[in-house]
């Protein structure tokens, strides 16, 4: 195996199609490491693993076909890229509710060429972690500003009751100055 090596997934039931394209990959400068899987069942199995960078992905498998199988892998692997790579043209909408729902790119096979999908994989994979690391800023920020506002609401208290207490002293003063101001009987 290679050291950093990008490990593509191919889910692909087209055992031939597969293999064309792990020949490609790994025949390429950039190190590869290419798993196959026939069907959904096992690439949910590979996905498991957590050992894939990216997923290329046929949208017709045996045992799936469509949103079902984006959906499938998204819910088992969500921080995984997907790479759709499919033998028909997308219907209409169904490409952009695919990206909608985080799929990286959309390839036809009929249109495909191996330097589309090598740009592709690339930029999968940097747009994910850009992505990956947009969700921990927003999570760290959303946290700061939760700090922030318990912070704030303890020196608003803190406030409050600085106030309250010179308002008792200024009563107190009062108090003390009627006191002895009053005649002594």
């Amino acid at each position: 195996m290679k050291k950093n090596a990008t490990r593509v997934l191919i889910i692909e039931d087209n055992a031939s199609y597969a293999k064309m394209l792990e020949d490609f990959l790994l025949s390429q400068k950039d190190s590869f490491q290419v798993k196959i899987a026939g069907n959904l069942s096992k690439g949910l199995e590979q996905l498991d693993s957590k050992s894939v960078d990216v997923v290329i992905l046929d949208l017709n498998l045996p045992d799936g076909e469509g949103h079902v199988v984006v959906d499938r892998i998204y819910q088992r692997a969500p921080w995984v890229p997907i790479i759709i790579l499919s033998g028909e043209d997308p219907r209409e909408g169904f490409m952009m509710e695919a990206m909608e729902k985080g799929v990286q790119d959309y390839l036809t096979k009929g249109d495909f060429n191996f330097q589309i999908l090598l740009r592709s994989l690339r930029y999968a994979i940097l747009r994910k972690k850009m992505e990956e690391a947009l969700k921990d800023a927003n999570r760290a920020l959303r946290e700061k500003l939760e700090e922030f506002d318990r912070l704030n609401q303890i020196m608003m208290d803190r406030e409050e009751r600085i106030l309250e207490l010179k308002k008792e002293v200024k009563r107190l003063k009062t108090q003390l100055s009627d006191n002895q101001s009053a005649p002594i009987t």
